[in-house]
């Protein structure tokens, strides 16, 4: 009987000779859990699982979304961005040194809130602009500003959508000035200043509409060399090019229309107020109001120079 483990061959000189086979051993390879298990493919009823999960979460998500909308109505208490948030027309009060917002300048509970509302809700409520003068502060030297304003193209007058009054971060004073945070149609808060007349509350309408002088487009185009009235959201910046080179001499501005049309200024550090001297916002844009001018011969549309610094924020107190 032949052993397989034999085996037998002739050798070169004709003799018979066997050898046994050596078998190797085959090293089994260790097979790591977790390779096989990203590999293996997914069975088709957990696939199906996953896929109604998801579309549970989908639609979850979905009528959330709809029912927010849905409950979304004047006065429902919506939180609102940050972004949405536009900057003061009044200035608030400084904050003391406990970082607690001091009492002077806050509106206190003698404030006639109710008034302050009805008037804001007739001024926003108005369908032409001759209805809207009749809340606005100033109204005979206004009502003529008030025509031309809405004259411009893209600034044609629609009433305006308001949803709340006076809620959040209340009111505030300065002088004769008071100033309450509304919410309009798109959610956006902004504040309306509103000034105690003999005739009781009434809007200041420039600062609502961040009026000046002159369109900025106008304004780039005629480059006029005497002082007008701009009310800009701006910060300090430091492009110094062209025909304002040299930072030793000008105080560079990044300045925004209303509408964010871009314009840099720039005021003679010599003469500057000690307001545009101390200007320091950071990265943020805030409200001024502010004269531009053109310098003669002027040879670029975007640069023109700060003639003056008006008042911090869009509201211009001394104004009878």
């Amino acid at each position: 009987m032949e052993n397989p483990d034999v085996e037998e061959f002739v050798g070169e000189d004709g003799v018979l000779l066997r050898r046994r086979r050596v078998r190797k051993r085959k090293r089994k390879t260790p097979e790591i859990e977790s390779v096989e298990w990203e590999r293996r493919p997914v069975q088709h009823g957990r696939l199906r699982w996953v896929l109604v999960v998801g579309a549970g979460l989908v639609v979850l998500v979905v009528a959330g979304l709809m029912a927010s909308l849905l409950l979304d109505v004047p006065g429902g208490g919506r939180s609102v961005p940050a972004q949405k948030r536009r900057a003061p027309v009044l200035v608030k009060p400084d904050r003391d040194g406990r970082g607690e917002v001091a009492t002077e300048g806050l509106v206190n509970q003698d404030l006639p809130m109710r008034e302050l509302e009805a008037v804001a809700r007739r001024f926003f409520a108005a369908e032409n602009v001759e209805e809207m003068s009749r809340w606005v502060r100033n109204r005979e030297r206004v009502l003529p500003l008030m025509k031309g304003y809405y004259a411009r193209p893209g600034h044609e007058f629609r009433p305006e959508v308001c949803r709340t009054i006076g809620e959040d971060e209340g009111a505030f004073v300065e002088g004769a000035m008071a100033a309450i945070l509304v919410t309009l149609g798109d959610f956006s808060q902004r504040q309306i200043a509103l000034q105690k007349t003999e005739d009781g509350f009434l809007v200041d309408w420039e600062s609502w509409v961040g009026y000046s002088e002159m369109s900025w487009e106008e304004f780039k185009q005629r480059k006029p060399t005497r002082p007008l009235v701009f009310r800009v959201r701006m910060r300090r910046e430091t492009y110094f090019n062209f025909g304002f080179s040299d930072d030793s001499k000008w105080l560079c501005f990044r300045m925004l229309s209303p509408e964010g049309d871009l314009l840099w200024g720039y005021a003679a550090e010599d003469t500057a107020s000690a307001k545009l001297v101390t200007w320091d916002t950071g990265d943020r844009e805030e409200l001024a109001t502010v004269l531009l001018r053109f310098p003669e011969n002027a040879s670029r549309a975007d640069q023109a120079v700060i003639d003056d610094f008006v008042v911090s924020g869009w509201v211009v107190h001394d104004v009878p």
